[in-house]
């Protein structure tokens, strides 16, 4: 058994642990939740398990942060953002979420 291997099956092992026996969040199931999660609203996956899963998880990580970022720039504009353009960027998210191909 390779090294990364036996890294992967003790960062799964971890992780089962600190989502109190739970299989651990895929990165598709952060995706479809993570906008909600970082505009507070409730979603169907707790918010320990997505925590759990952008602490362990370096892309999904990075993925909040450039969220975060963003949400930061659109909150410090002297106009409001369209609505329109919020739905729209909120819709291209989820489409990116749902689909099969790797980032």
């Amino acid at each position: 058994m390779s090294f990364f291997t036996k890294f992967k099956k003790k960062r799964a092992k971890e992780n089962l642990s600190a989502t109190a026996g739970k299989p651990p969040l895929s990165c598709k199931q952060v995706g479809k939740d993570l906008q909600s999660f970082l505009d507070g609203e409730t979603t169907e996956v707790s918010s320990d398990d997505l925590k759990a899963h952008l602490e362990a998880c370096k892309d999904c990580g990075l993925e909040a942060d450039v969220y975060r970022k963003i949400k930061d720039a659109l909150g410090r504009q002297a106009e409001p953002v369209d609505e329109d353009s919020l739905h729209r960027l909120r819709d291209f998210g989820r489409k990116l979420a749902d689909s099969d191909e790797p980032n």
